[in-house]
């Protein structure tokens, strides 16, 4: 009996073909299977549905077809990983890489597994409130694969509410900073904690009008020491703050003083010291009397930080 089997026809149903409501041919006509030869067999992936269904197959002549017609039209060769083109039946985006060979090979399902994920990030980036370009920029970083978790999402969306446009100047570059893995928990921590503090150190928006934001610390570069102390002041600051407001603005100002990346000459030290020194809130007082010390603590800890990366 031969026991060769390498030559035995694979009879064995593709159950991909169930999925599939049409086969679409180089003229974008329906057809059947057997219509379009098998090494032209191709899907969009952006295509497929919620649950990784897979509904209709393209000649890939026709699609080739309609993507040169675009270029020469708009006299440009797109890039392979833009999404220039829109599927002619979805109406979704679509780039070169997007176009897929059918039935699906394993690495072409864990593919679709990832999309069918980051579908899912975005659906969470929607919900969010904020600048339309930034959370653009978000989604960008999903497909991109750069972001793969609702963990990751939550984090930056943390990140974004506390410094608002840094998340993408080219000055600060927090969602860069994020995905190469340079905020470490207890920085998450301290936005969590004390997010007005935060805030008022970080959101562009204050800073810059305080004419600070060009001469920040960079956020992630505090030392875990440092933003424990920075914490500490959360209590002191905004509606529920049981200070007046002039001290809460004081406090805020001397605040932004530890994170400034530059030398406090000598009558502004003394001038905020003696400042300090008339504080009725003998703990707050106490406190913030250090701000000297942390402001050039935070400066040898960026110092180090740079030296290291």
């Amino acid at each position: 009996m031969n026991t060769n089997n390498k030559n035995v026809k694979n009879n064995k149903p593709n159950n991909e073909n169930k999925n599939v409501v049409a086969w679409l041919n180089e003229g974008m006509g329906k057809a059947n299977k057997s219509n379009i030869p098998k090494n032209k067999r191709v899907f969009i992936l952006p295509d497929i549905t919620n649950n990784g269904k897979i509904k209709h197959v393209w000649d890939r002549r026709f699609l080739n077809g309609m993507i040169e017609e675009q270029e020469v039209g708009f006299d440009r060769i797109v890039p392979n990983n833009e999404t220039f083109f829109t599927s002619p039946l979805t109406r979704k985006k679509f780039s070169k890489n997007n176009i897929k060979a059918y039935p699906p090979t394993n690495a072409t399902k864990n593919i679709i597994r990832a999309h069918i994920r980051s579908r899912a990030l975005e659906a969470e980036v929607n919900k969010m409130n904020g600048d339309k370009n930034i959370l653009g920029n978000i989604k960008i970083g999903i497909q991109a694969g750069e972001i793969t978790t609702k963990k990751q999402l939550q984090e930056l969306e943390i990140i974004y509410q506390s410094t608002g446009s840094a998340m993408f100047m080219s000055r600060h570059k927090y969602y860069k900073a994020y995905i190469e893995g340079k905020f470490k928990p207890y920085h998450i921590k301290f936005m969590k904690d004390a997010p007005i503090v935060v805030s008022e150190l970080y959101n562009l928006r204050l800073t810059l009008n305080a004419r600070m934001g060009n001469k920040t610390i960079p956020l992630y570069k505090l030392s875990s020491a440092t933003t424990k102390y920075l914490s500490w002041f959360e209590k002191y600051m905004g509606a529920g703050s049981n200070v007046a407001y002039n001290i809460e603005r004081f406090t805020a100002h001397t605040l932004r003083k530890i994170v400034f990346n530059g030398n406090i000459n000598d009558s502004i030290k003394n001038s905020t010291m003696k400042e300090i020194t008339m504080l009725k809130n003998k703990n707050l007082r106490n406190k913030l009397s250090q701000y000297y010390k942390w402001h050039e603590r935070a400066k040898k800890d960026a110092r180090n930080f740079k030296s290291n990366t």
